[in-house]
């Protein structure tokens, strides 16, 4: 399937942007296409794996240390009917919520700008990682902070 609309992005601001532009009934489907992210997981395992020069050898270049640039495509519409469908669900074990139904992506977007990114001027203060990792813990405090109506935090 080829999508409607391809957002060329060095990160991932443009996903947020891109999810609530479909709660807005937005039709088009979009395929955001990023690079890669290494989680401090991957940056350790890589650490661990890289070979230690005895000494008076040469350090390898900045150029050799650097692998290839990954890039991946996210499917907006596929992401947002599973964190819709699955993921916020679970985080408050499937009660029903139906004053914030159809304000899923705002409140996860207001969360996001207030775990800062570079989109919003300031360095994350959480990573996404991170973040995703706790939603389940923060998900139902949001819900209770978010005015549905304002579509916005109190």
């Amino acid at each position: 399937m080829t999508p409607d609309a391809q957002v060329d992005s060095i990160d991932g601001d443009n996903i947020p942007i891109a999810l609530l532009y479909m709660e807005s009934g937005g039709l088009a489907d979009i395929s955001v296409l990023r690079m890669v992210t290494k989680t401090q997981d991957d940056r350790d395992a890589a650490a661990a794996k890289k070979p230690k020069t005895a000494p008076g050898e040469p350090k390898p270049t900045k150029a050799a240390k650097q692998p290839p640039r990954v890039y991946e495509y996210v499917h907006i519409r596929a992401l947002y009917r599973t964190l819709v469908g699955t993921v916020f669900p679970q985080c408050i074990q499937r009660v029903a919520m139906p004053s914030h139904h159809g304000h899923e992506m705002s409140m996860l977007v207001s969360l996001i700008g207030l775990a800062g990114t570079d989109f919003t001027r300031g360095l994350p203060m959480v990573s996404g990682k991170t973040l995703y990792e706790y939603l389940p813990l923060i998900w139902l405090k949001l819900a209770r902070s978010y005015d549905p109506e304002k579509r916005m935090l109190q």
